[in-house]
């Protein structure tokens, strides 16, 4: 696959296929199709080059992809440049989510794909609050298939 396509600009920074090195994007998808060959829903945390791969493959399976960005802007400024708008749901979420009393039970940044109802096929965590998201991807992994 060819990424040098890969590409957005946010706030006057371009981000494309080397800005993370010139193998991040190959490798990403090459883990996606090793671990999650026939995959069809991908969830993320954190939008951006990721963001335009994930939806690229999604597209070759009618599949979807939840990214979860806090960055409003940031979020716009990758959705400009997605190829295939139609298989994503981008969330910009703020990271701690309500904060009205100590009883709140507002989802934020690390817990909103726990109300999709979704079993994801793929999980990638390159955001904000790691450690959260990781506990919630463990609730939402689909079970491996034997």
């Amino acid at each position: 696959m060819d990424f040098k396509g890969y590409s957005f600009q946010h706030q006057g920074e371009k981000r494309d296929h080397l800005t993370f090195g010139n193998d991040f994007l190959p490798e990403l998808e090459r883990v996606v199709a090793a671990h999650s060959p026939n995959g069809s829903k991908y969830l993320e945390w954190g939008a951006g080059l990721s963001t335009l791969l994930l939806t690229d493959l999604a597209s070759r399976c009618f599949g979807t992809v939840v990214s979860v960005e806090h960055n409003t802007e940031y979020a716009d400024s990758v959705l400009s440049h997605v190829r295939h708008p139609a298989t994503l749901q981008l969330f910009a979420v703020d990271l701690n989510g309500p904060r009205l009393s100590q009883s709140d039970t507002g989802l934020n940044y690390g817990t909103l794909p726990l109300s999709l109802g979704i079993d994801f096929d793929f999980i990638l965590i390159d955001g904000r609050r790691r450690l959260e998201c990781a506990y919630s991807a463990f609730v939402l992994a689909s079970p491996p298939r034997l």
